[in-house]
């Protein structure tokens, strides 16, 4: 999480793994209650979750709220080796444009910042 240093708020991330592109429709179809949760951390309201008890190794504590986050969509895509950060405005503009897919070049055009994993 090295990334997480230039950021001076609570994050709520969702990571994604590409190739040559991202099928956003997709990944709304198969989990709205991902970007629903994205956009719930931003606001007042925040969101709740329970961590399983089930869970393998030690937890950092059993639930947490996450108010007033800075959500993104954290796509990596294999071939360039760049993770694409989609923020919360990118993530309404693309829903509301009912976009299909993400090619490279359109994550990053959309994106609030990349990073560079080697």
């Amino acid at each position: 999480m090295e990334f997480a240093k230039d950021f001076n708020t609570s994050l709520a991330i969702e990571y994604k793994v590409s190739k040559k592109s991202f099928s956003f429709s997709g990944w709304i179809k198969k989990s709205p209650h991902q970007l629903r949760a994205l956009f719930d951390s931003a606001s007042d309201r925040g969101v709740y979750h329970k961590i399983s008890d089930q869970s393998m190794g030690t937890k950092p504590f059993d639930a947490f709220l996450l108010k007033n986050a800075e959500p993104f969509l954290i796509i990596y895509y294999d071939e360039q080796k760049t993770a694409v950060f989609l923020g919360a405005d990118s993530l309404r503009r693309l829903t509301t444009e009912k976009t299909k897919t993400l090619k490279y070049e359109d994550a990053v055009f959309w994106s609030t910042a990349t990073h560079e994993l080697s």
